[in-house]
């Protein structure tokens, strides 16, 4: 088997792969938007997500099958849009994945710049949606942002702590329960994205290869 065609074959298998894990995905948001909602690994599906799940599970499944006849064929015009949408992916993933360990690091680390703009987004919150803040309230089982809402002074209190919340004597603040969780989980959807992102490069480097190598026809042409 020449290097061309093992080339072929693992780019084709590896689509496949995708294009599997796309329709799982796809399957999950169609079955939580008809279901209304749906728990997964300890955390609840519902609202617009499942929406979100199905968009992405559709580009994926897109990308998969243009990959697939792109190294089934190997024209050169689809060789060309598979190896530009890799690359738009490639540098994406890798740039979002960059930017959340830099600005996850700034946020734990205490940096004042952050603890600013979650502290707007937070009275924002309180502001416009005050329903869905006593619902992390009572999630973390933690009350205000920075301080407790028994800290806050009166003047305080009613931009950090909505007054319809039913856990405001919570003594621990949300941000000190909650932020490492957060930065920790993001962490490691960064180093999920890296992964993926290396795994796409390899891909691309072998489309790259098999579009810059002359076809079977083409060869014979030369000779």
């Amino acid at each position: 088997m020449s290097s061309r065609n093992c080339i072929r074959g693992t780019l084709i298998v590896a689509n496949a792969i995708f294009l599997a894990f796309s329709a799982v995905i796809i399957g999950v948001g169609i079955y939580a938007w008809r279901a209304g909602s749906l728990r997964i690994v300890g955390r609840q599906l519902g609202g617009s997500e499942p929406i979100g799940y199905i968009v992405v599970g559709g580009f994926l499944a897109a990308s998969s099958i243009l990959g697939i006849i792109s190294a089934k064929t190997t024209y050169k015009c689809f060789l060309f849009f598979y190896v530009v949408l890799l690359l738009i992916i490639f540098v994406v993933l890798t740039a979002a994945s960059v930017a959340i360990f830099v600005i996850g690091g700034k946020v734990e680390s205490g940096d004042q710049y952050w603890l600013n703009r979650l502290d707007q987004f937070w009275r924002s919150s309180v502001s416009q949606s005050p329903g869905t803040v006593c619902e992390f309230m009572d999630a973390f089982q933690c009350s205000g942002f920075s301080k407790s809402c028994t800290q806050y002074s009166q003047s305080e209190q009613p931009l950090y702590c909505p007054s319809s919340c039913s856990n405001l004597w919570s003594k621990d603040s949300c941000y000190d329960v909650t932020i490492h969780q957060i930065i920790h989980r993001f962490n490691i959807v960064a180093g999920v994205a890296l992964g993926i992102s290396f795994l796409i490069g390899v891909a691309l480097v072998f489309t790259i290869s098999l579009c810059c190598s002359p076809r079977k026809s083409e060869r014979k042409s030369y000779v």
